[in-house]
């Protein structure tokens, strides 16, 4: 029988994090997140992965670590935030409780809103996350729960397991003010997804599809040029990362020669903000990669040096880099739904006008592909069709996922309530308690100024 090992706190200090998956204590690494098995609980087998993997961290303190593995919890798309149990900060009874006996919740009768993401982590279990904001004396959102989905993801999976949690903690469906998803059938099914099955339970509940997934969705594919470009990229990449060997000796040689990084980074296509990021990392490193790969005698080493290759490096490193921008002022407490439209309609109308400005040979709106032509004295002609095309695809992608009749009409209320008509709005907006009323006392209010001598505004009248 093997012996049983048990974490120790000092195992922090080269780098890794307890982790109890299914009541076995596993060590999982605050850097990559890779969980490794209960028997490589042992100084020396974790020393072996901090030194094989992560060379450069070696001689880093507990300090460095211990804010790596608070950062890696506050992510979503790691395996830190997989329902197997951590110490988190936001312990899952945090709502239940809040609604029982929080100020502003009246004991249990305030509302909430839910978001919902479905995703698999590293070790194939699907996992749902559940975040809310919910009323107190000030808005209030947390991570709700992150709970393991035993077999099937179908919607009733889902529903079933939010709804035992709904439950448990003494809430109620009908306190349920708006729930937000991805794209999923599992979520947005109109029989069987889970936005179905709520509806079943509160007629009276929005529902959203989330605006940051499908700005993903929206820009996620490239023309065919472009795309051979980052399929260049991707051998490239591994070719060094892979080996450990490679990535020792490309990181010496970066550091003899003084460059800003040593190091390159992976893509992944669950972490929609890394292409972008790797693109953008090989450009900046494009003479450094080609000397390494030109010494091993890679088949890929010229494309470092062909400028039409790089040209068409430079355009979608840019574009991406816009969009992870985009896409990280989207994120984070209090953005909301207004917030985040507008956001995308200015987003939009600047596709447009960078297809107009590239249609007239100007690049300055791009800044690595506008440097690089400075630089190598390259034309952009020879690509001009090829990053118009992509702006145009873009711009119809963006408008098919998010099209603008929907930004505009949206809440319109909230963004000009003088000029909104009551009867004018939608059959989920007309369901959300007293706004009709409030609506009415804003354009009377407004009225009764205007009798008054404040004549700058002509507000539409109810029912006229």
């Amino acid at each position: 029988m093997s012996r049983k090992r048990v974490y120790k706190e000092e195992f922090l200090d080269i780098g890794f994090t307890l982790l109890i998956d299914r009541g076995v204590e596993k060590p999982q690494c605050v850097r990559c997140g890779e969980v490794l098995s209960h028997e490589s609980l042992k100084e020396n087998q974790l020393e072996r992965h901090l030194h094989g993997k992560h060379p450069t961290l070696a001689w880093k303190d507990r300090q460095y670590f211990k804010r790596k593995e608070q950062l890696q919890r506050q992510r979503l798309d790691t395996p830190m935030n997989t329902g197997v149990q951590h110490n988190s900060p936001t312990d899952s009874r945090d709502v239940g409780r809040h609604q029982r006996t929080g100020s502003g919740c009246h004991q249990g009768k305030g509302n909430f809103s839910l978001q919902l993401d479905e995703s698999t982590d590293v070790g194939d279990d699907a996992q749902l996350l559940e975040f809310v904001r919910y009323q107190g004396k000030n808005d209030k959102e947390e991570n709700l729960f992150c709970k393991r989905l035993e077999t099937t993801t179908t919607g009733e999976d889902l529903f079933k397991l939010v709804d035992s949690f709904i439950k448990k903690e003494g809430l109620s469906w009908d306190q349920c003010f708006s729930v937000c998803t991805d794209g999923a059938p599992a979520m947005l099914g109109a029989h069987q997804g889970i936005t179905a099955r709520v509806k079943q339970v509160n007629p009276a509940v929005i529902m959203t599809h989330c605006l940051l997934h499908r700005e993903n969705l929206a820009s996620r594919k490239l023309s065919l040029e472009l795309n051979s470009v980052t399929e260049d990229v991707i051998p490239i990449v591994n070719f060094i990362k892979s080996s450990a060997l490679n990535a020792r000796l490309f990181s010496q040689m970066c550091s003899d020669m003084g460059s800003e990084y040593e190091h390159l980074l992976y893509y992944s296509s669950a972490r929609w903000l890394s292409r972008g990021k790797v693109l953008q990392r090989v450009f900046e490193m494009r003479a450094e990669i080609e000397i390494f790969l030109s010494e091993k005698k890679h088949a890929l080493a010229s494309r470092l040096t062909e400028p039409r290759w790089l040209l068409k490096l430079a355009y979608p490193t840019d574009i991406f880099t816009v969009l992870n921008l985009l896409n990280i002022s989207m994120q984070g407490a209090e953005k909301t739904h207004l917030f985040v439209s507008e956001k995308l309609k200015a987003f939009k109308a600047k596709l447009r006008s960078w297809k107009g400005t590239i249609e007239r040979g100007k690049t300055a709106s791009f800044p690595l592909l506008n440097l690089f032509q400075e630089d190598e004295d390259v034309t952009l002609l020879d690509e001009q069709s090829v990053i118009v095309e992509h702006l145009e695809k873009l711009s119809e992608k963006f408008e098919r996922y998010i099209p603008d009749e929907e930004l505009h009409e949206i809440y319109k209320w909230g963004r000009r309530p003088f000029d909104v008509h009551v009867e004018d709005l939608s059959e989920d907006e007309s369901s959300i308690p007293n706004l009709q009323e409030e609506l009415i006392e804003i354009t009377r209010y407004l009225v009764s100024g205007t009798a008054k001598g404040a004549t700058s505004v002509n507000p539409r009248e109810p029912g006229a």
